[in-house]
C-alpha cells in the first residue's frame, strides 16, 4: 500500500464560518466575466478527471505486456501457465491505486456538477432537490476516500453543510442571491480542492511511484531479451511498450502539473468573486489550466 503522509492545516471551520457569512451578506450580482469563467474551471475539471487514474492503469498494461514477453519465452508448459496466472492475479492487484486514485477524482467531478448547478440559469425549483443531494454525496466519497488511508484525510463537511444551508433557501432564492450562494460554496469548497490537489500530487510524485515506472524501464528490456533468448521475436510489440514506458514519465509529469494549475485556478476564482477587478489574473490562469489539460491528452492521445 502506498500511503503519503504530511503537515496540512484544516480550516475548515473557517471556510463553513465564511460560506454562512457570505449567504446571510448583502446582495452582490456576478458579472457575466465571471460566471463564464466558472463554466470554463468547471469544463476543464471534468476533462482533468479523466486522467489522473490513466497512469497506473497504463502501467499495469504495461506489465502485463512485458510479462507476457518473459512467460513466452518459457519452454515448461506448467511454469507457463503458472506466470500467466500470476499475470492475471498481478493485473487485478495493479489497477487498485487507480480505483483509488479515481474516487479523488470522482469528487472532484461531483462538486464541479454541483457548482455547474448552482451558477445555472435553471430555476432552483428544478435542481434545489438534485444540488443538496450532490452535497451529500461529496461527503459520502470523503469518508469512502478517508478509509482507503492512501493518504491524508480530507475534510469533511463543505458538501453536506454547503448543499444544506443553499438548498433551505433554494426554493424562493431570486438570482442576486443565488449569485451571492455560488461565492460561498466556492470559498468554503477551496479547502477540499486544495487537499485533493495535494494528496493526487503526493502520490503520484512519491518515490514509490517513480521506483515503479523505473521497475517498468527496466522489466520492459529483461523481458523482451528472455523473449528473443527462446527464440522468439516481436520487435513492433516490444517498440510499441517501450513508446508507453517513456509516456508514463510524462503523463506523471504533466497530471502533477496540471492538478497544481487546477487547485491555482480554483484559488484565483474565489478572489475573482470578491474582486471583479481580478478577473484578468484569473482568466491568464484559465487558459494556462486549459493548456495544461491539452497536453495530457495529447500525451495519452499518442498511446491509446
Amino acid at each position: 500500500m502506498i500511503k503519503i503522509t504530511g503537515h496540512r492545516k484544516n480550516p475548515l471551520f473557517s471556510c463553513l464560518l465564511l460560506l454562512f457569512l457570505v449567504l446571510t451578506s448583502a446582495c452582490a450580482s456576478l458579472s457575466k466575466s465571471q460566471i463564464k469563467a466558472i463554466d470554463s474551471f468547471s469544463t476543464s475539471s471534468e476533462e482533468f478527471t479523466q486522467y489522473p487514474g490513466l497512469l497506473f492503469k497504463e502501467m499495469a498494461e504495461i506489465r502485463m505486456g512485458r510479462g507476457l514477453f518473459f512467460a513466452s519465452s518459457l519452454s515448461n508448459p506448467e511454469l507457463r501457465v503458472e506466470e500467466l496466472t500470476a499475470l492475471l492475479a498481478g493485473l487485478a492487484n495493479d489497477t487498485s491505486l487507480a480505483e483509488k486514485t479515481d474516487l479523488s477524482m470522482e469528487i472532484l467531478g461531483k462538486y464541479q456538477r454541483a457548482l455547474k448547478i448552482l451558477a445555472g440559469t435553471a430555476r432552483w425549483q428544478d435542481v434545489g432537490v438534485e444540488f443538496r443531494s450532490l452535497g451529500r454525496n461529496i461527503d459520502s466519497l470523503i469518508e469512502r476516500y478517508n478509509s482507503l488511508e492512501i493518504a491524508e484525510s480530507l475534510p469533511l463537511g463543505v458538501g453536506k453543510l454547503a448543499g444544506r444551508v443553499v438548498g433551505t433557501v433554494a426554493e424562493s432564492i431570486n438570482k442576486r442571491n443565488q449569485l451571492n450562494a455560488v461565492k460561498g460554496f466556492v470559498s468554503a469548497a477551496d479547502t477540499l480542492i486544495t487537499s485533493l490537489v495535494s494528496d493526487l500530487s503526493a502520490i503520484h510524485s512519491s518515490p514509490a511511484v517513480m521506483a515503479l515506472i523505473q521497475n517498468e524501464d527496466r522489466g520492459l528490456d529483461l523481458n523482451y531479451i528472455s523473449y528473443v533468448k527462446a527464440g522468439l521475436s516481436d520487435d513492433r510489440g516490444y517498440l510499441e511498450l517501450r513508446k508507453r514506458v517513456e509516456a508514463l514519465k510524462k503523463m506523471r509529469a504533466n497530471t502533477v502539473s496540471a492538478a497544481k494549475r487546477l487547485a491555482n485556478s480554483h484559488s484565483k476564482i474565489v478572489t475573482a468573486l470578491a474582486d471583479k477587478k481580478k478577473i484578468d489574473e484569473l482568466y491568464e490562469e484559465l487558459l494556462t489550466l486549459e493548456r495544461e489539460i491539452i497536453t495530457l491528452r495529447r500525451i495519452i492521445g499518442d498511446i491509446r
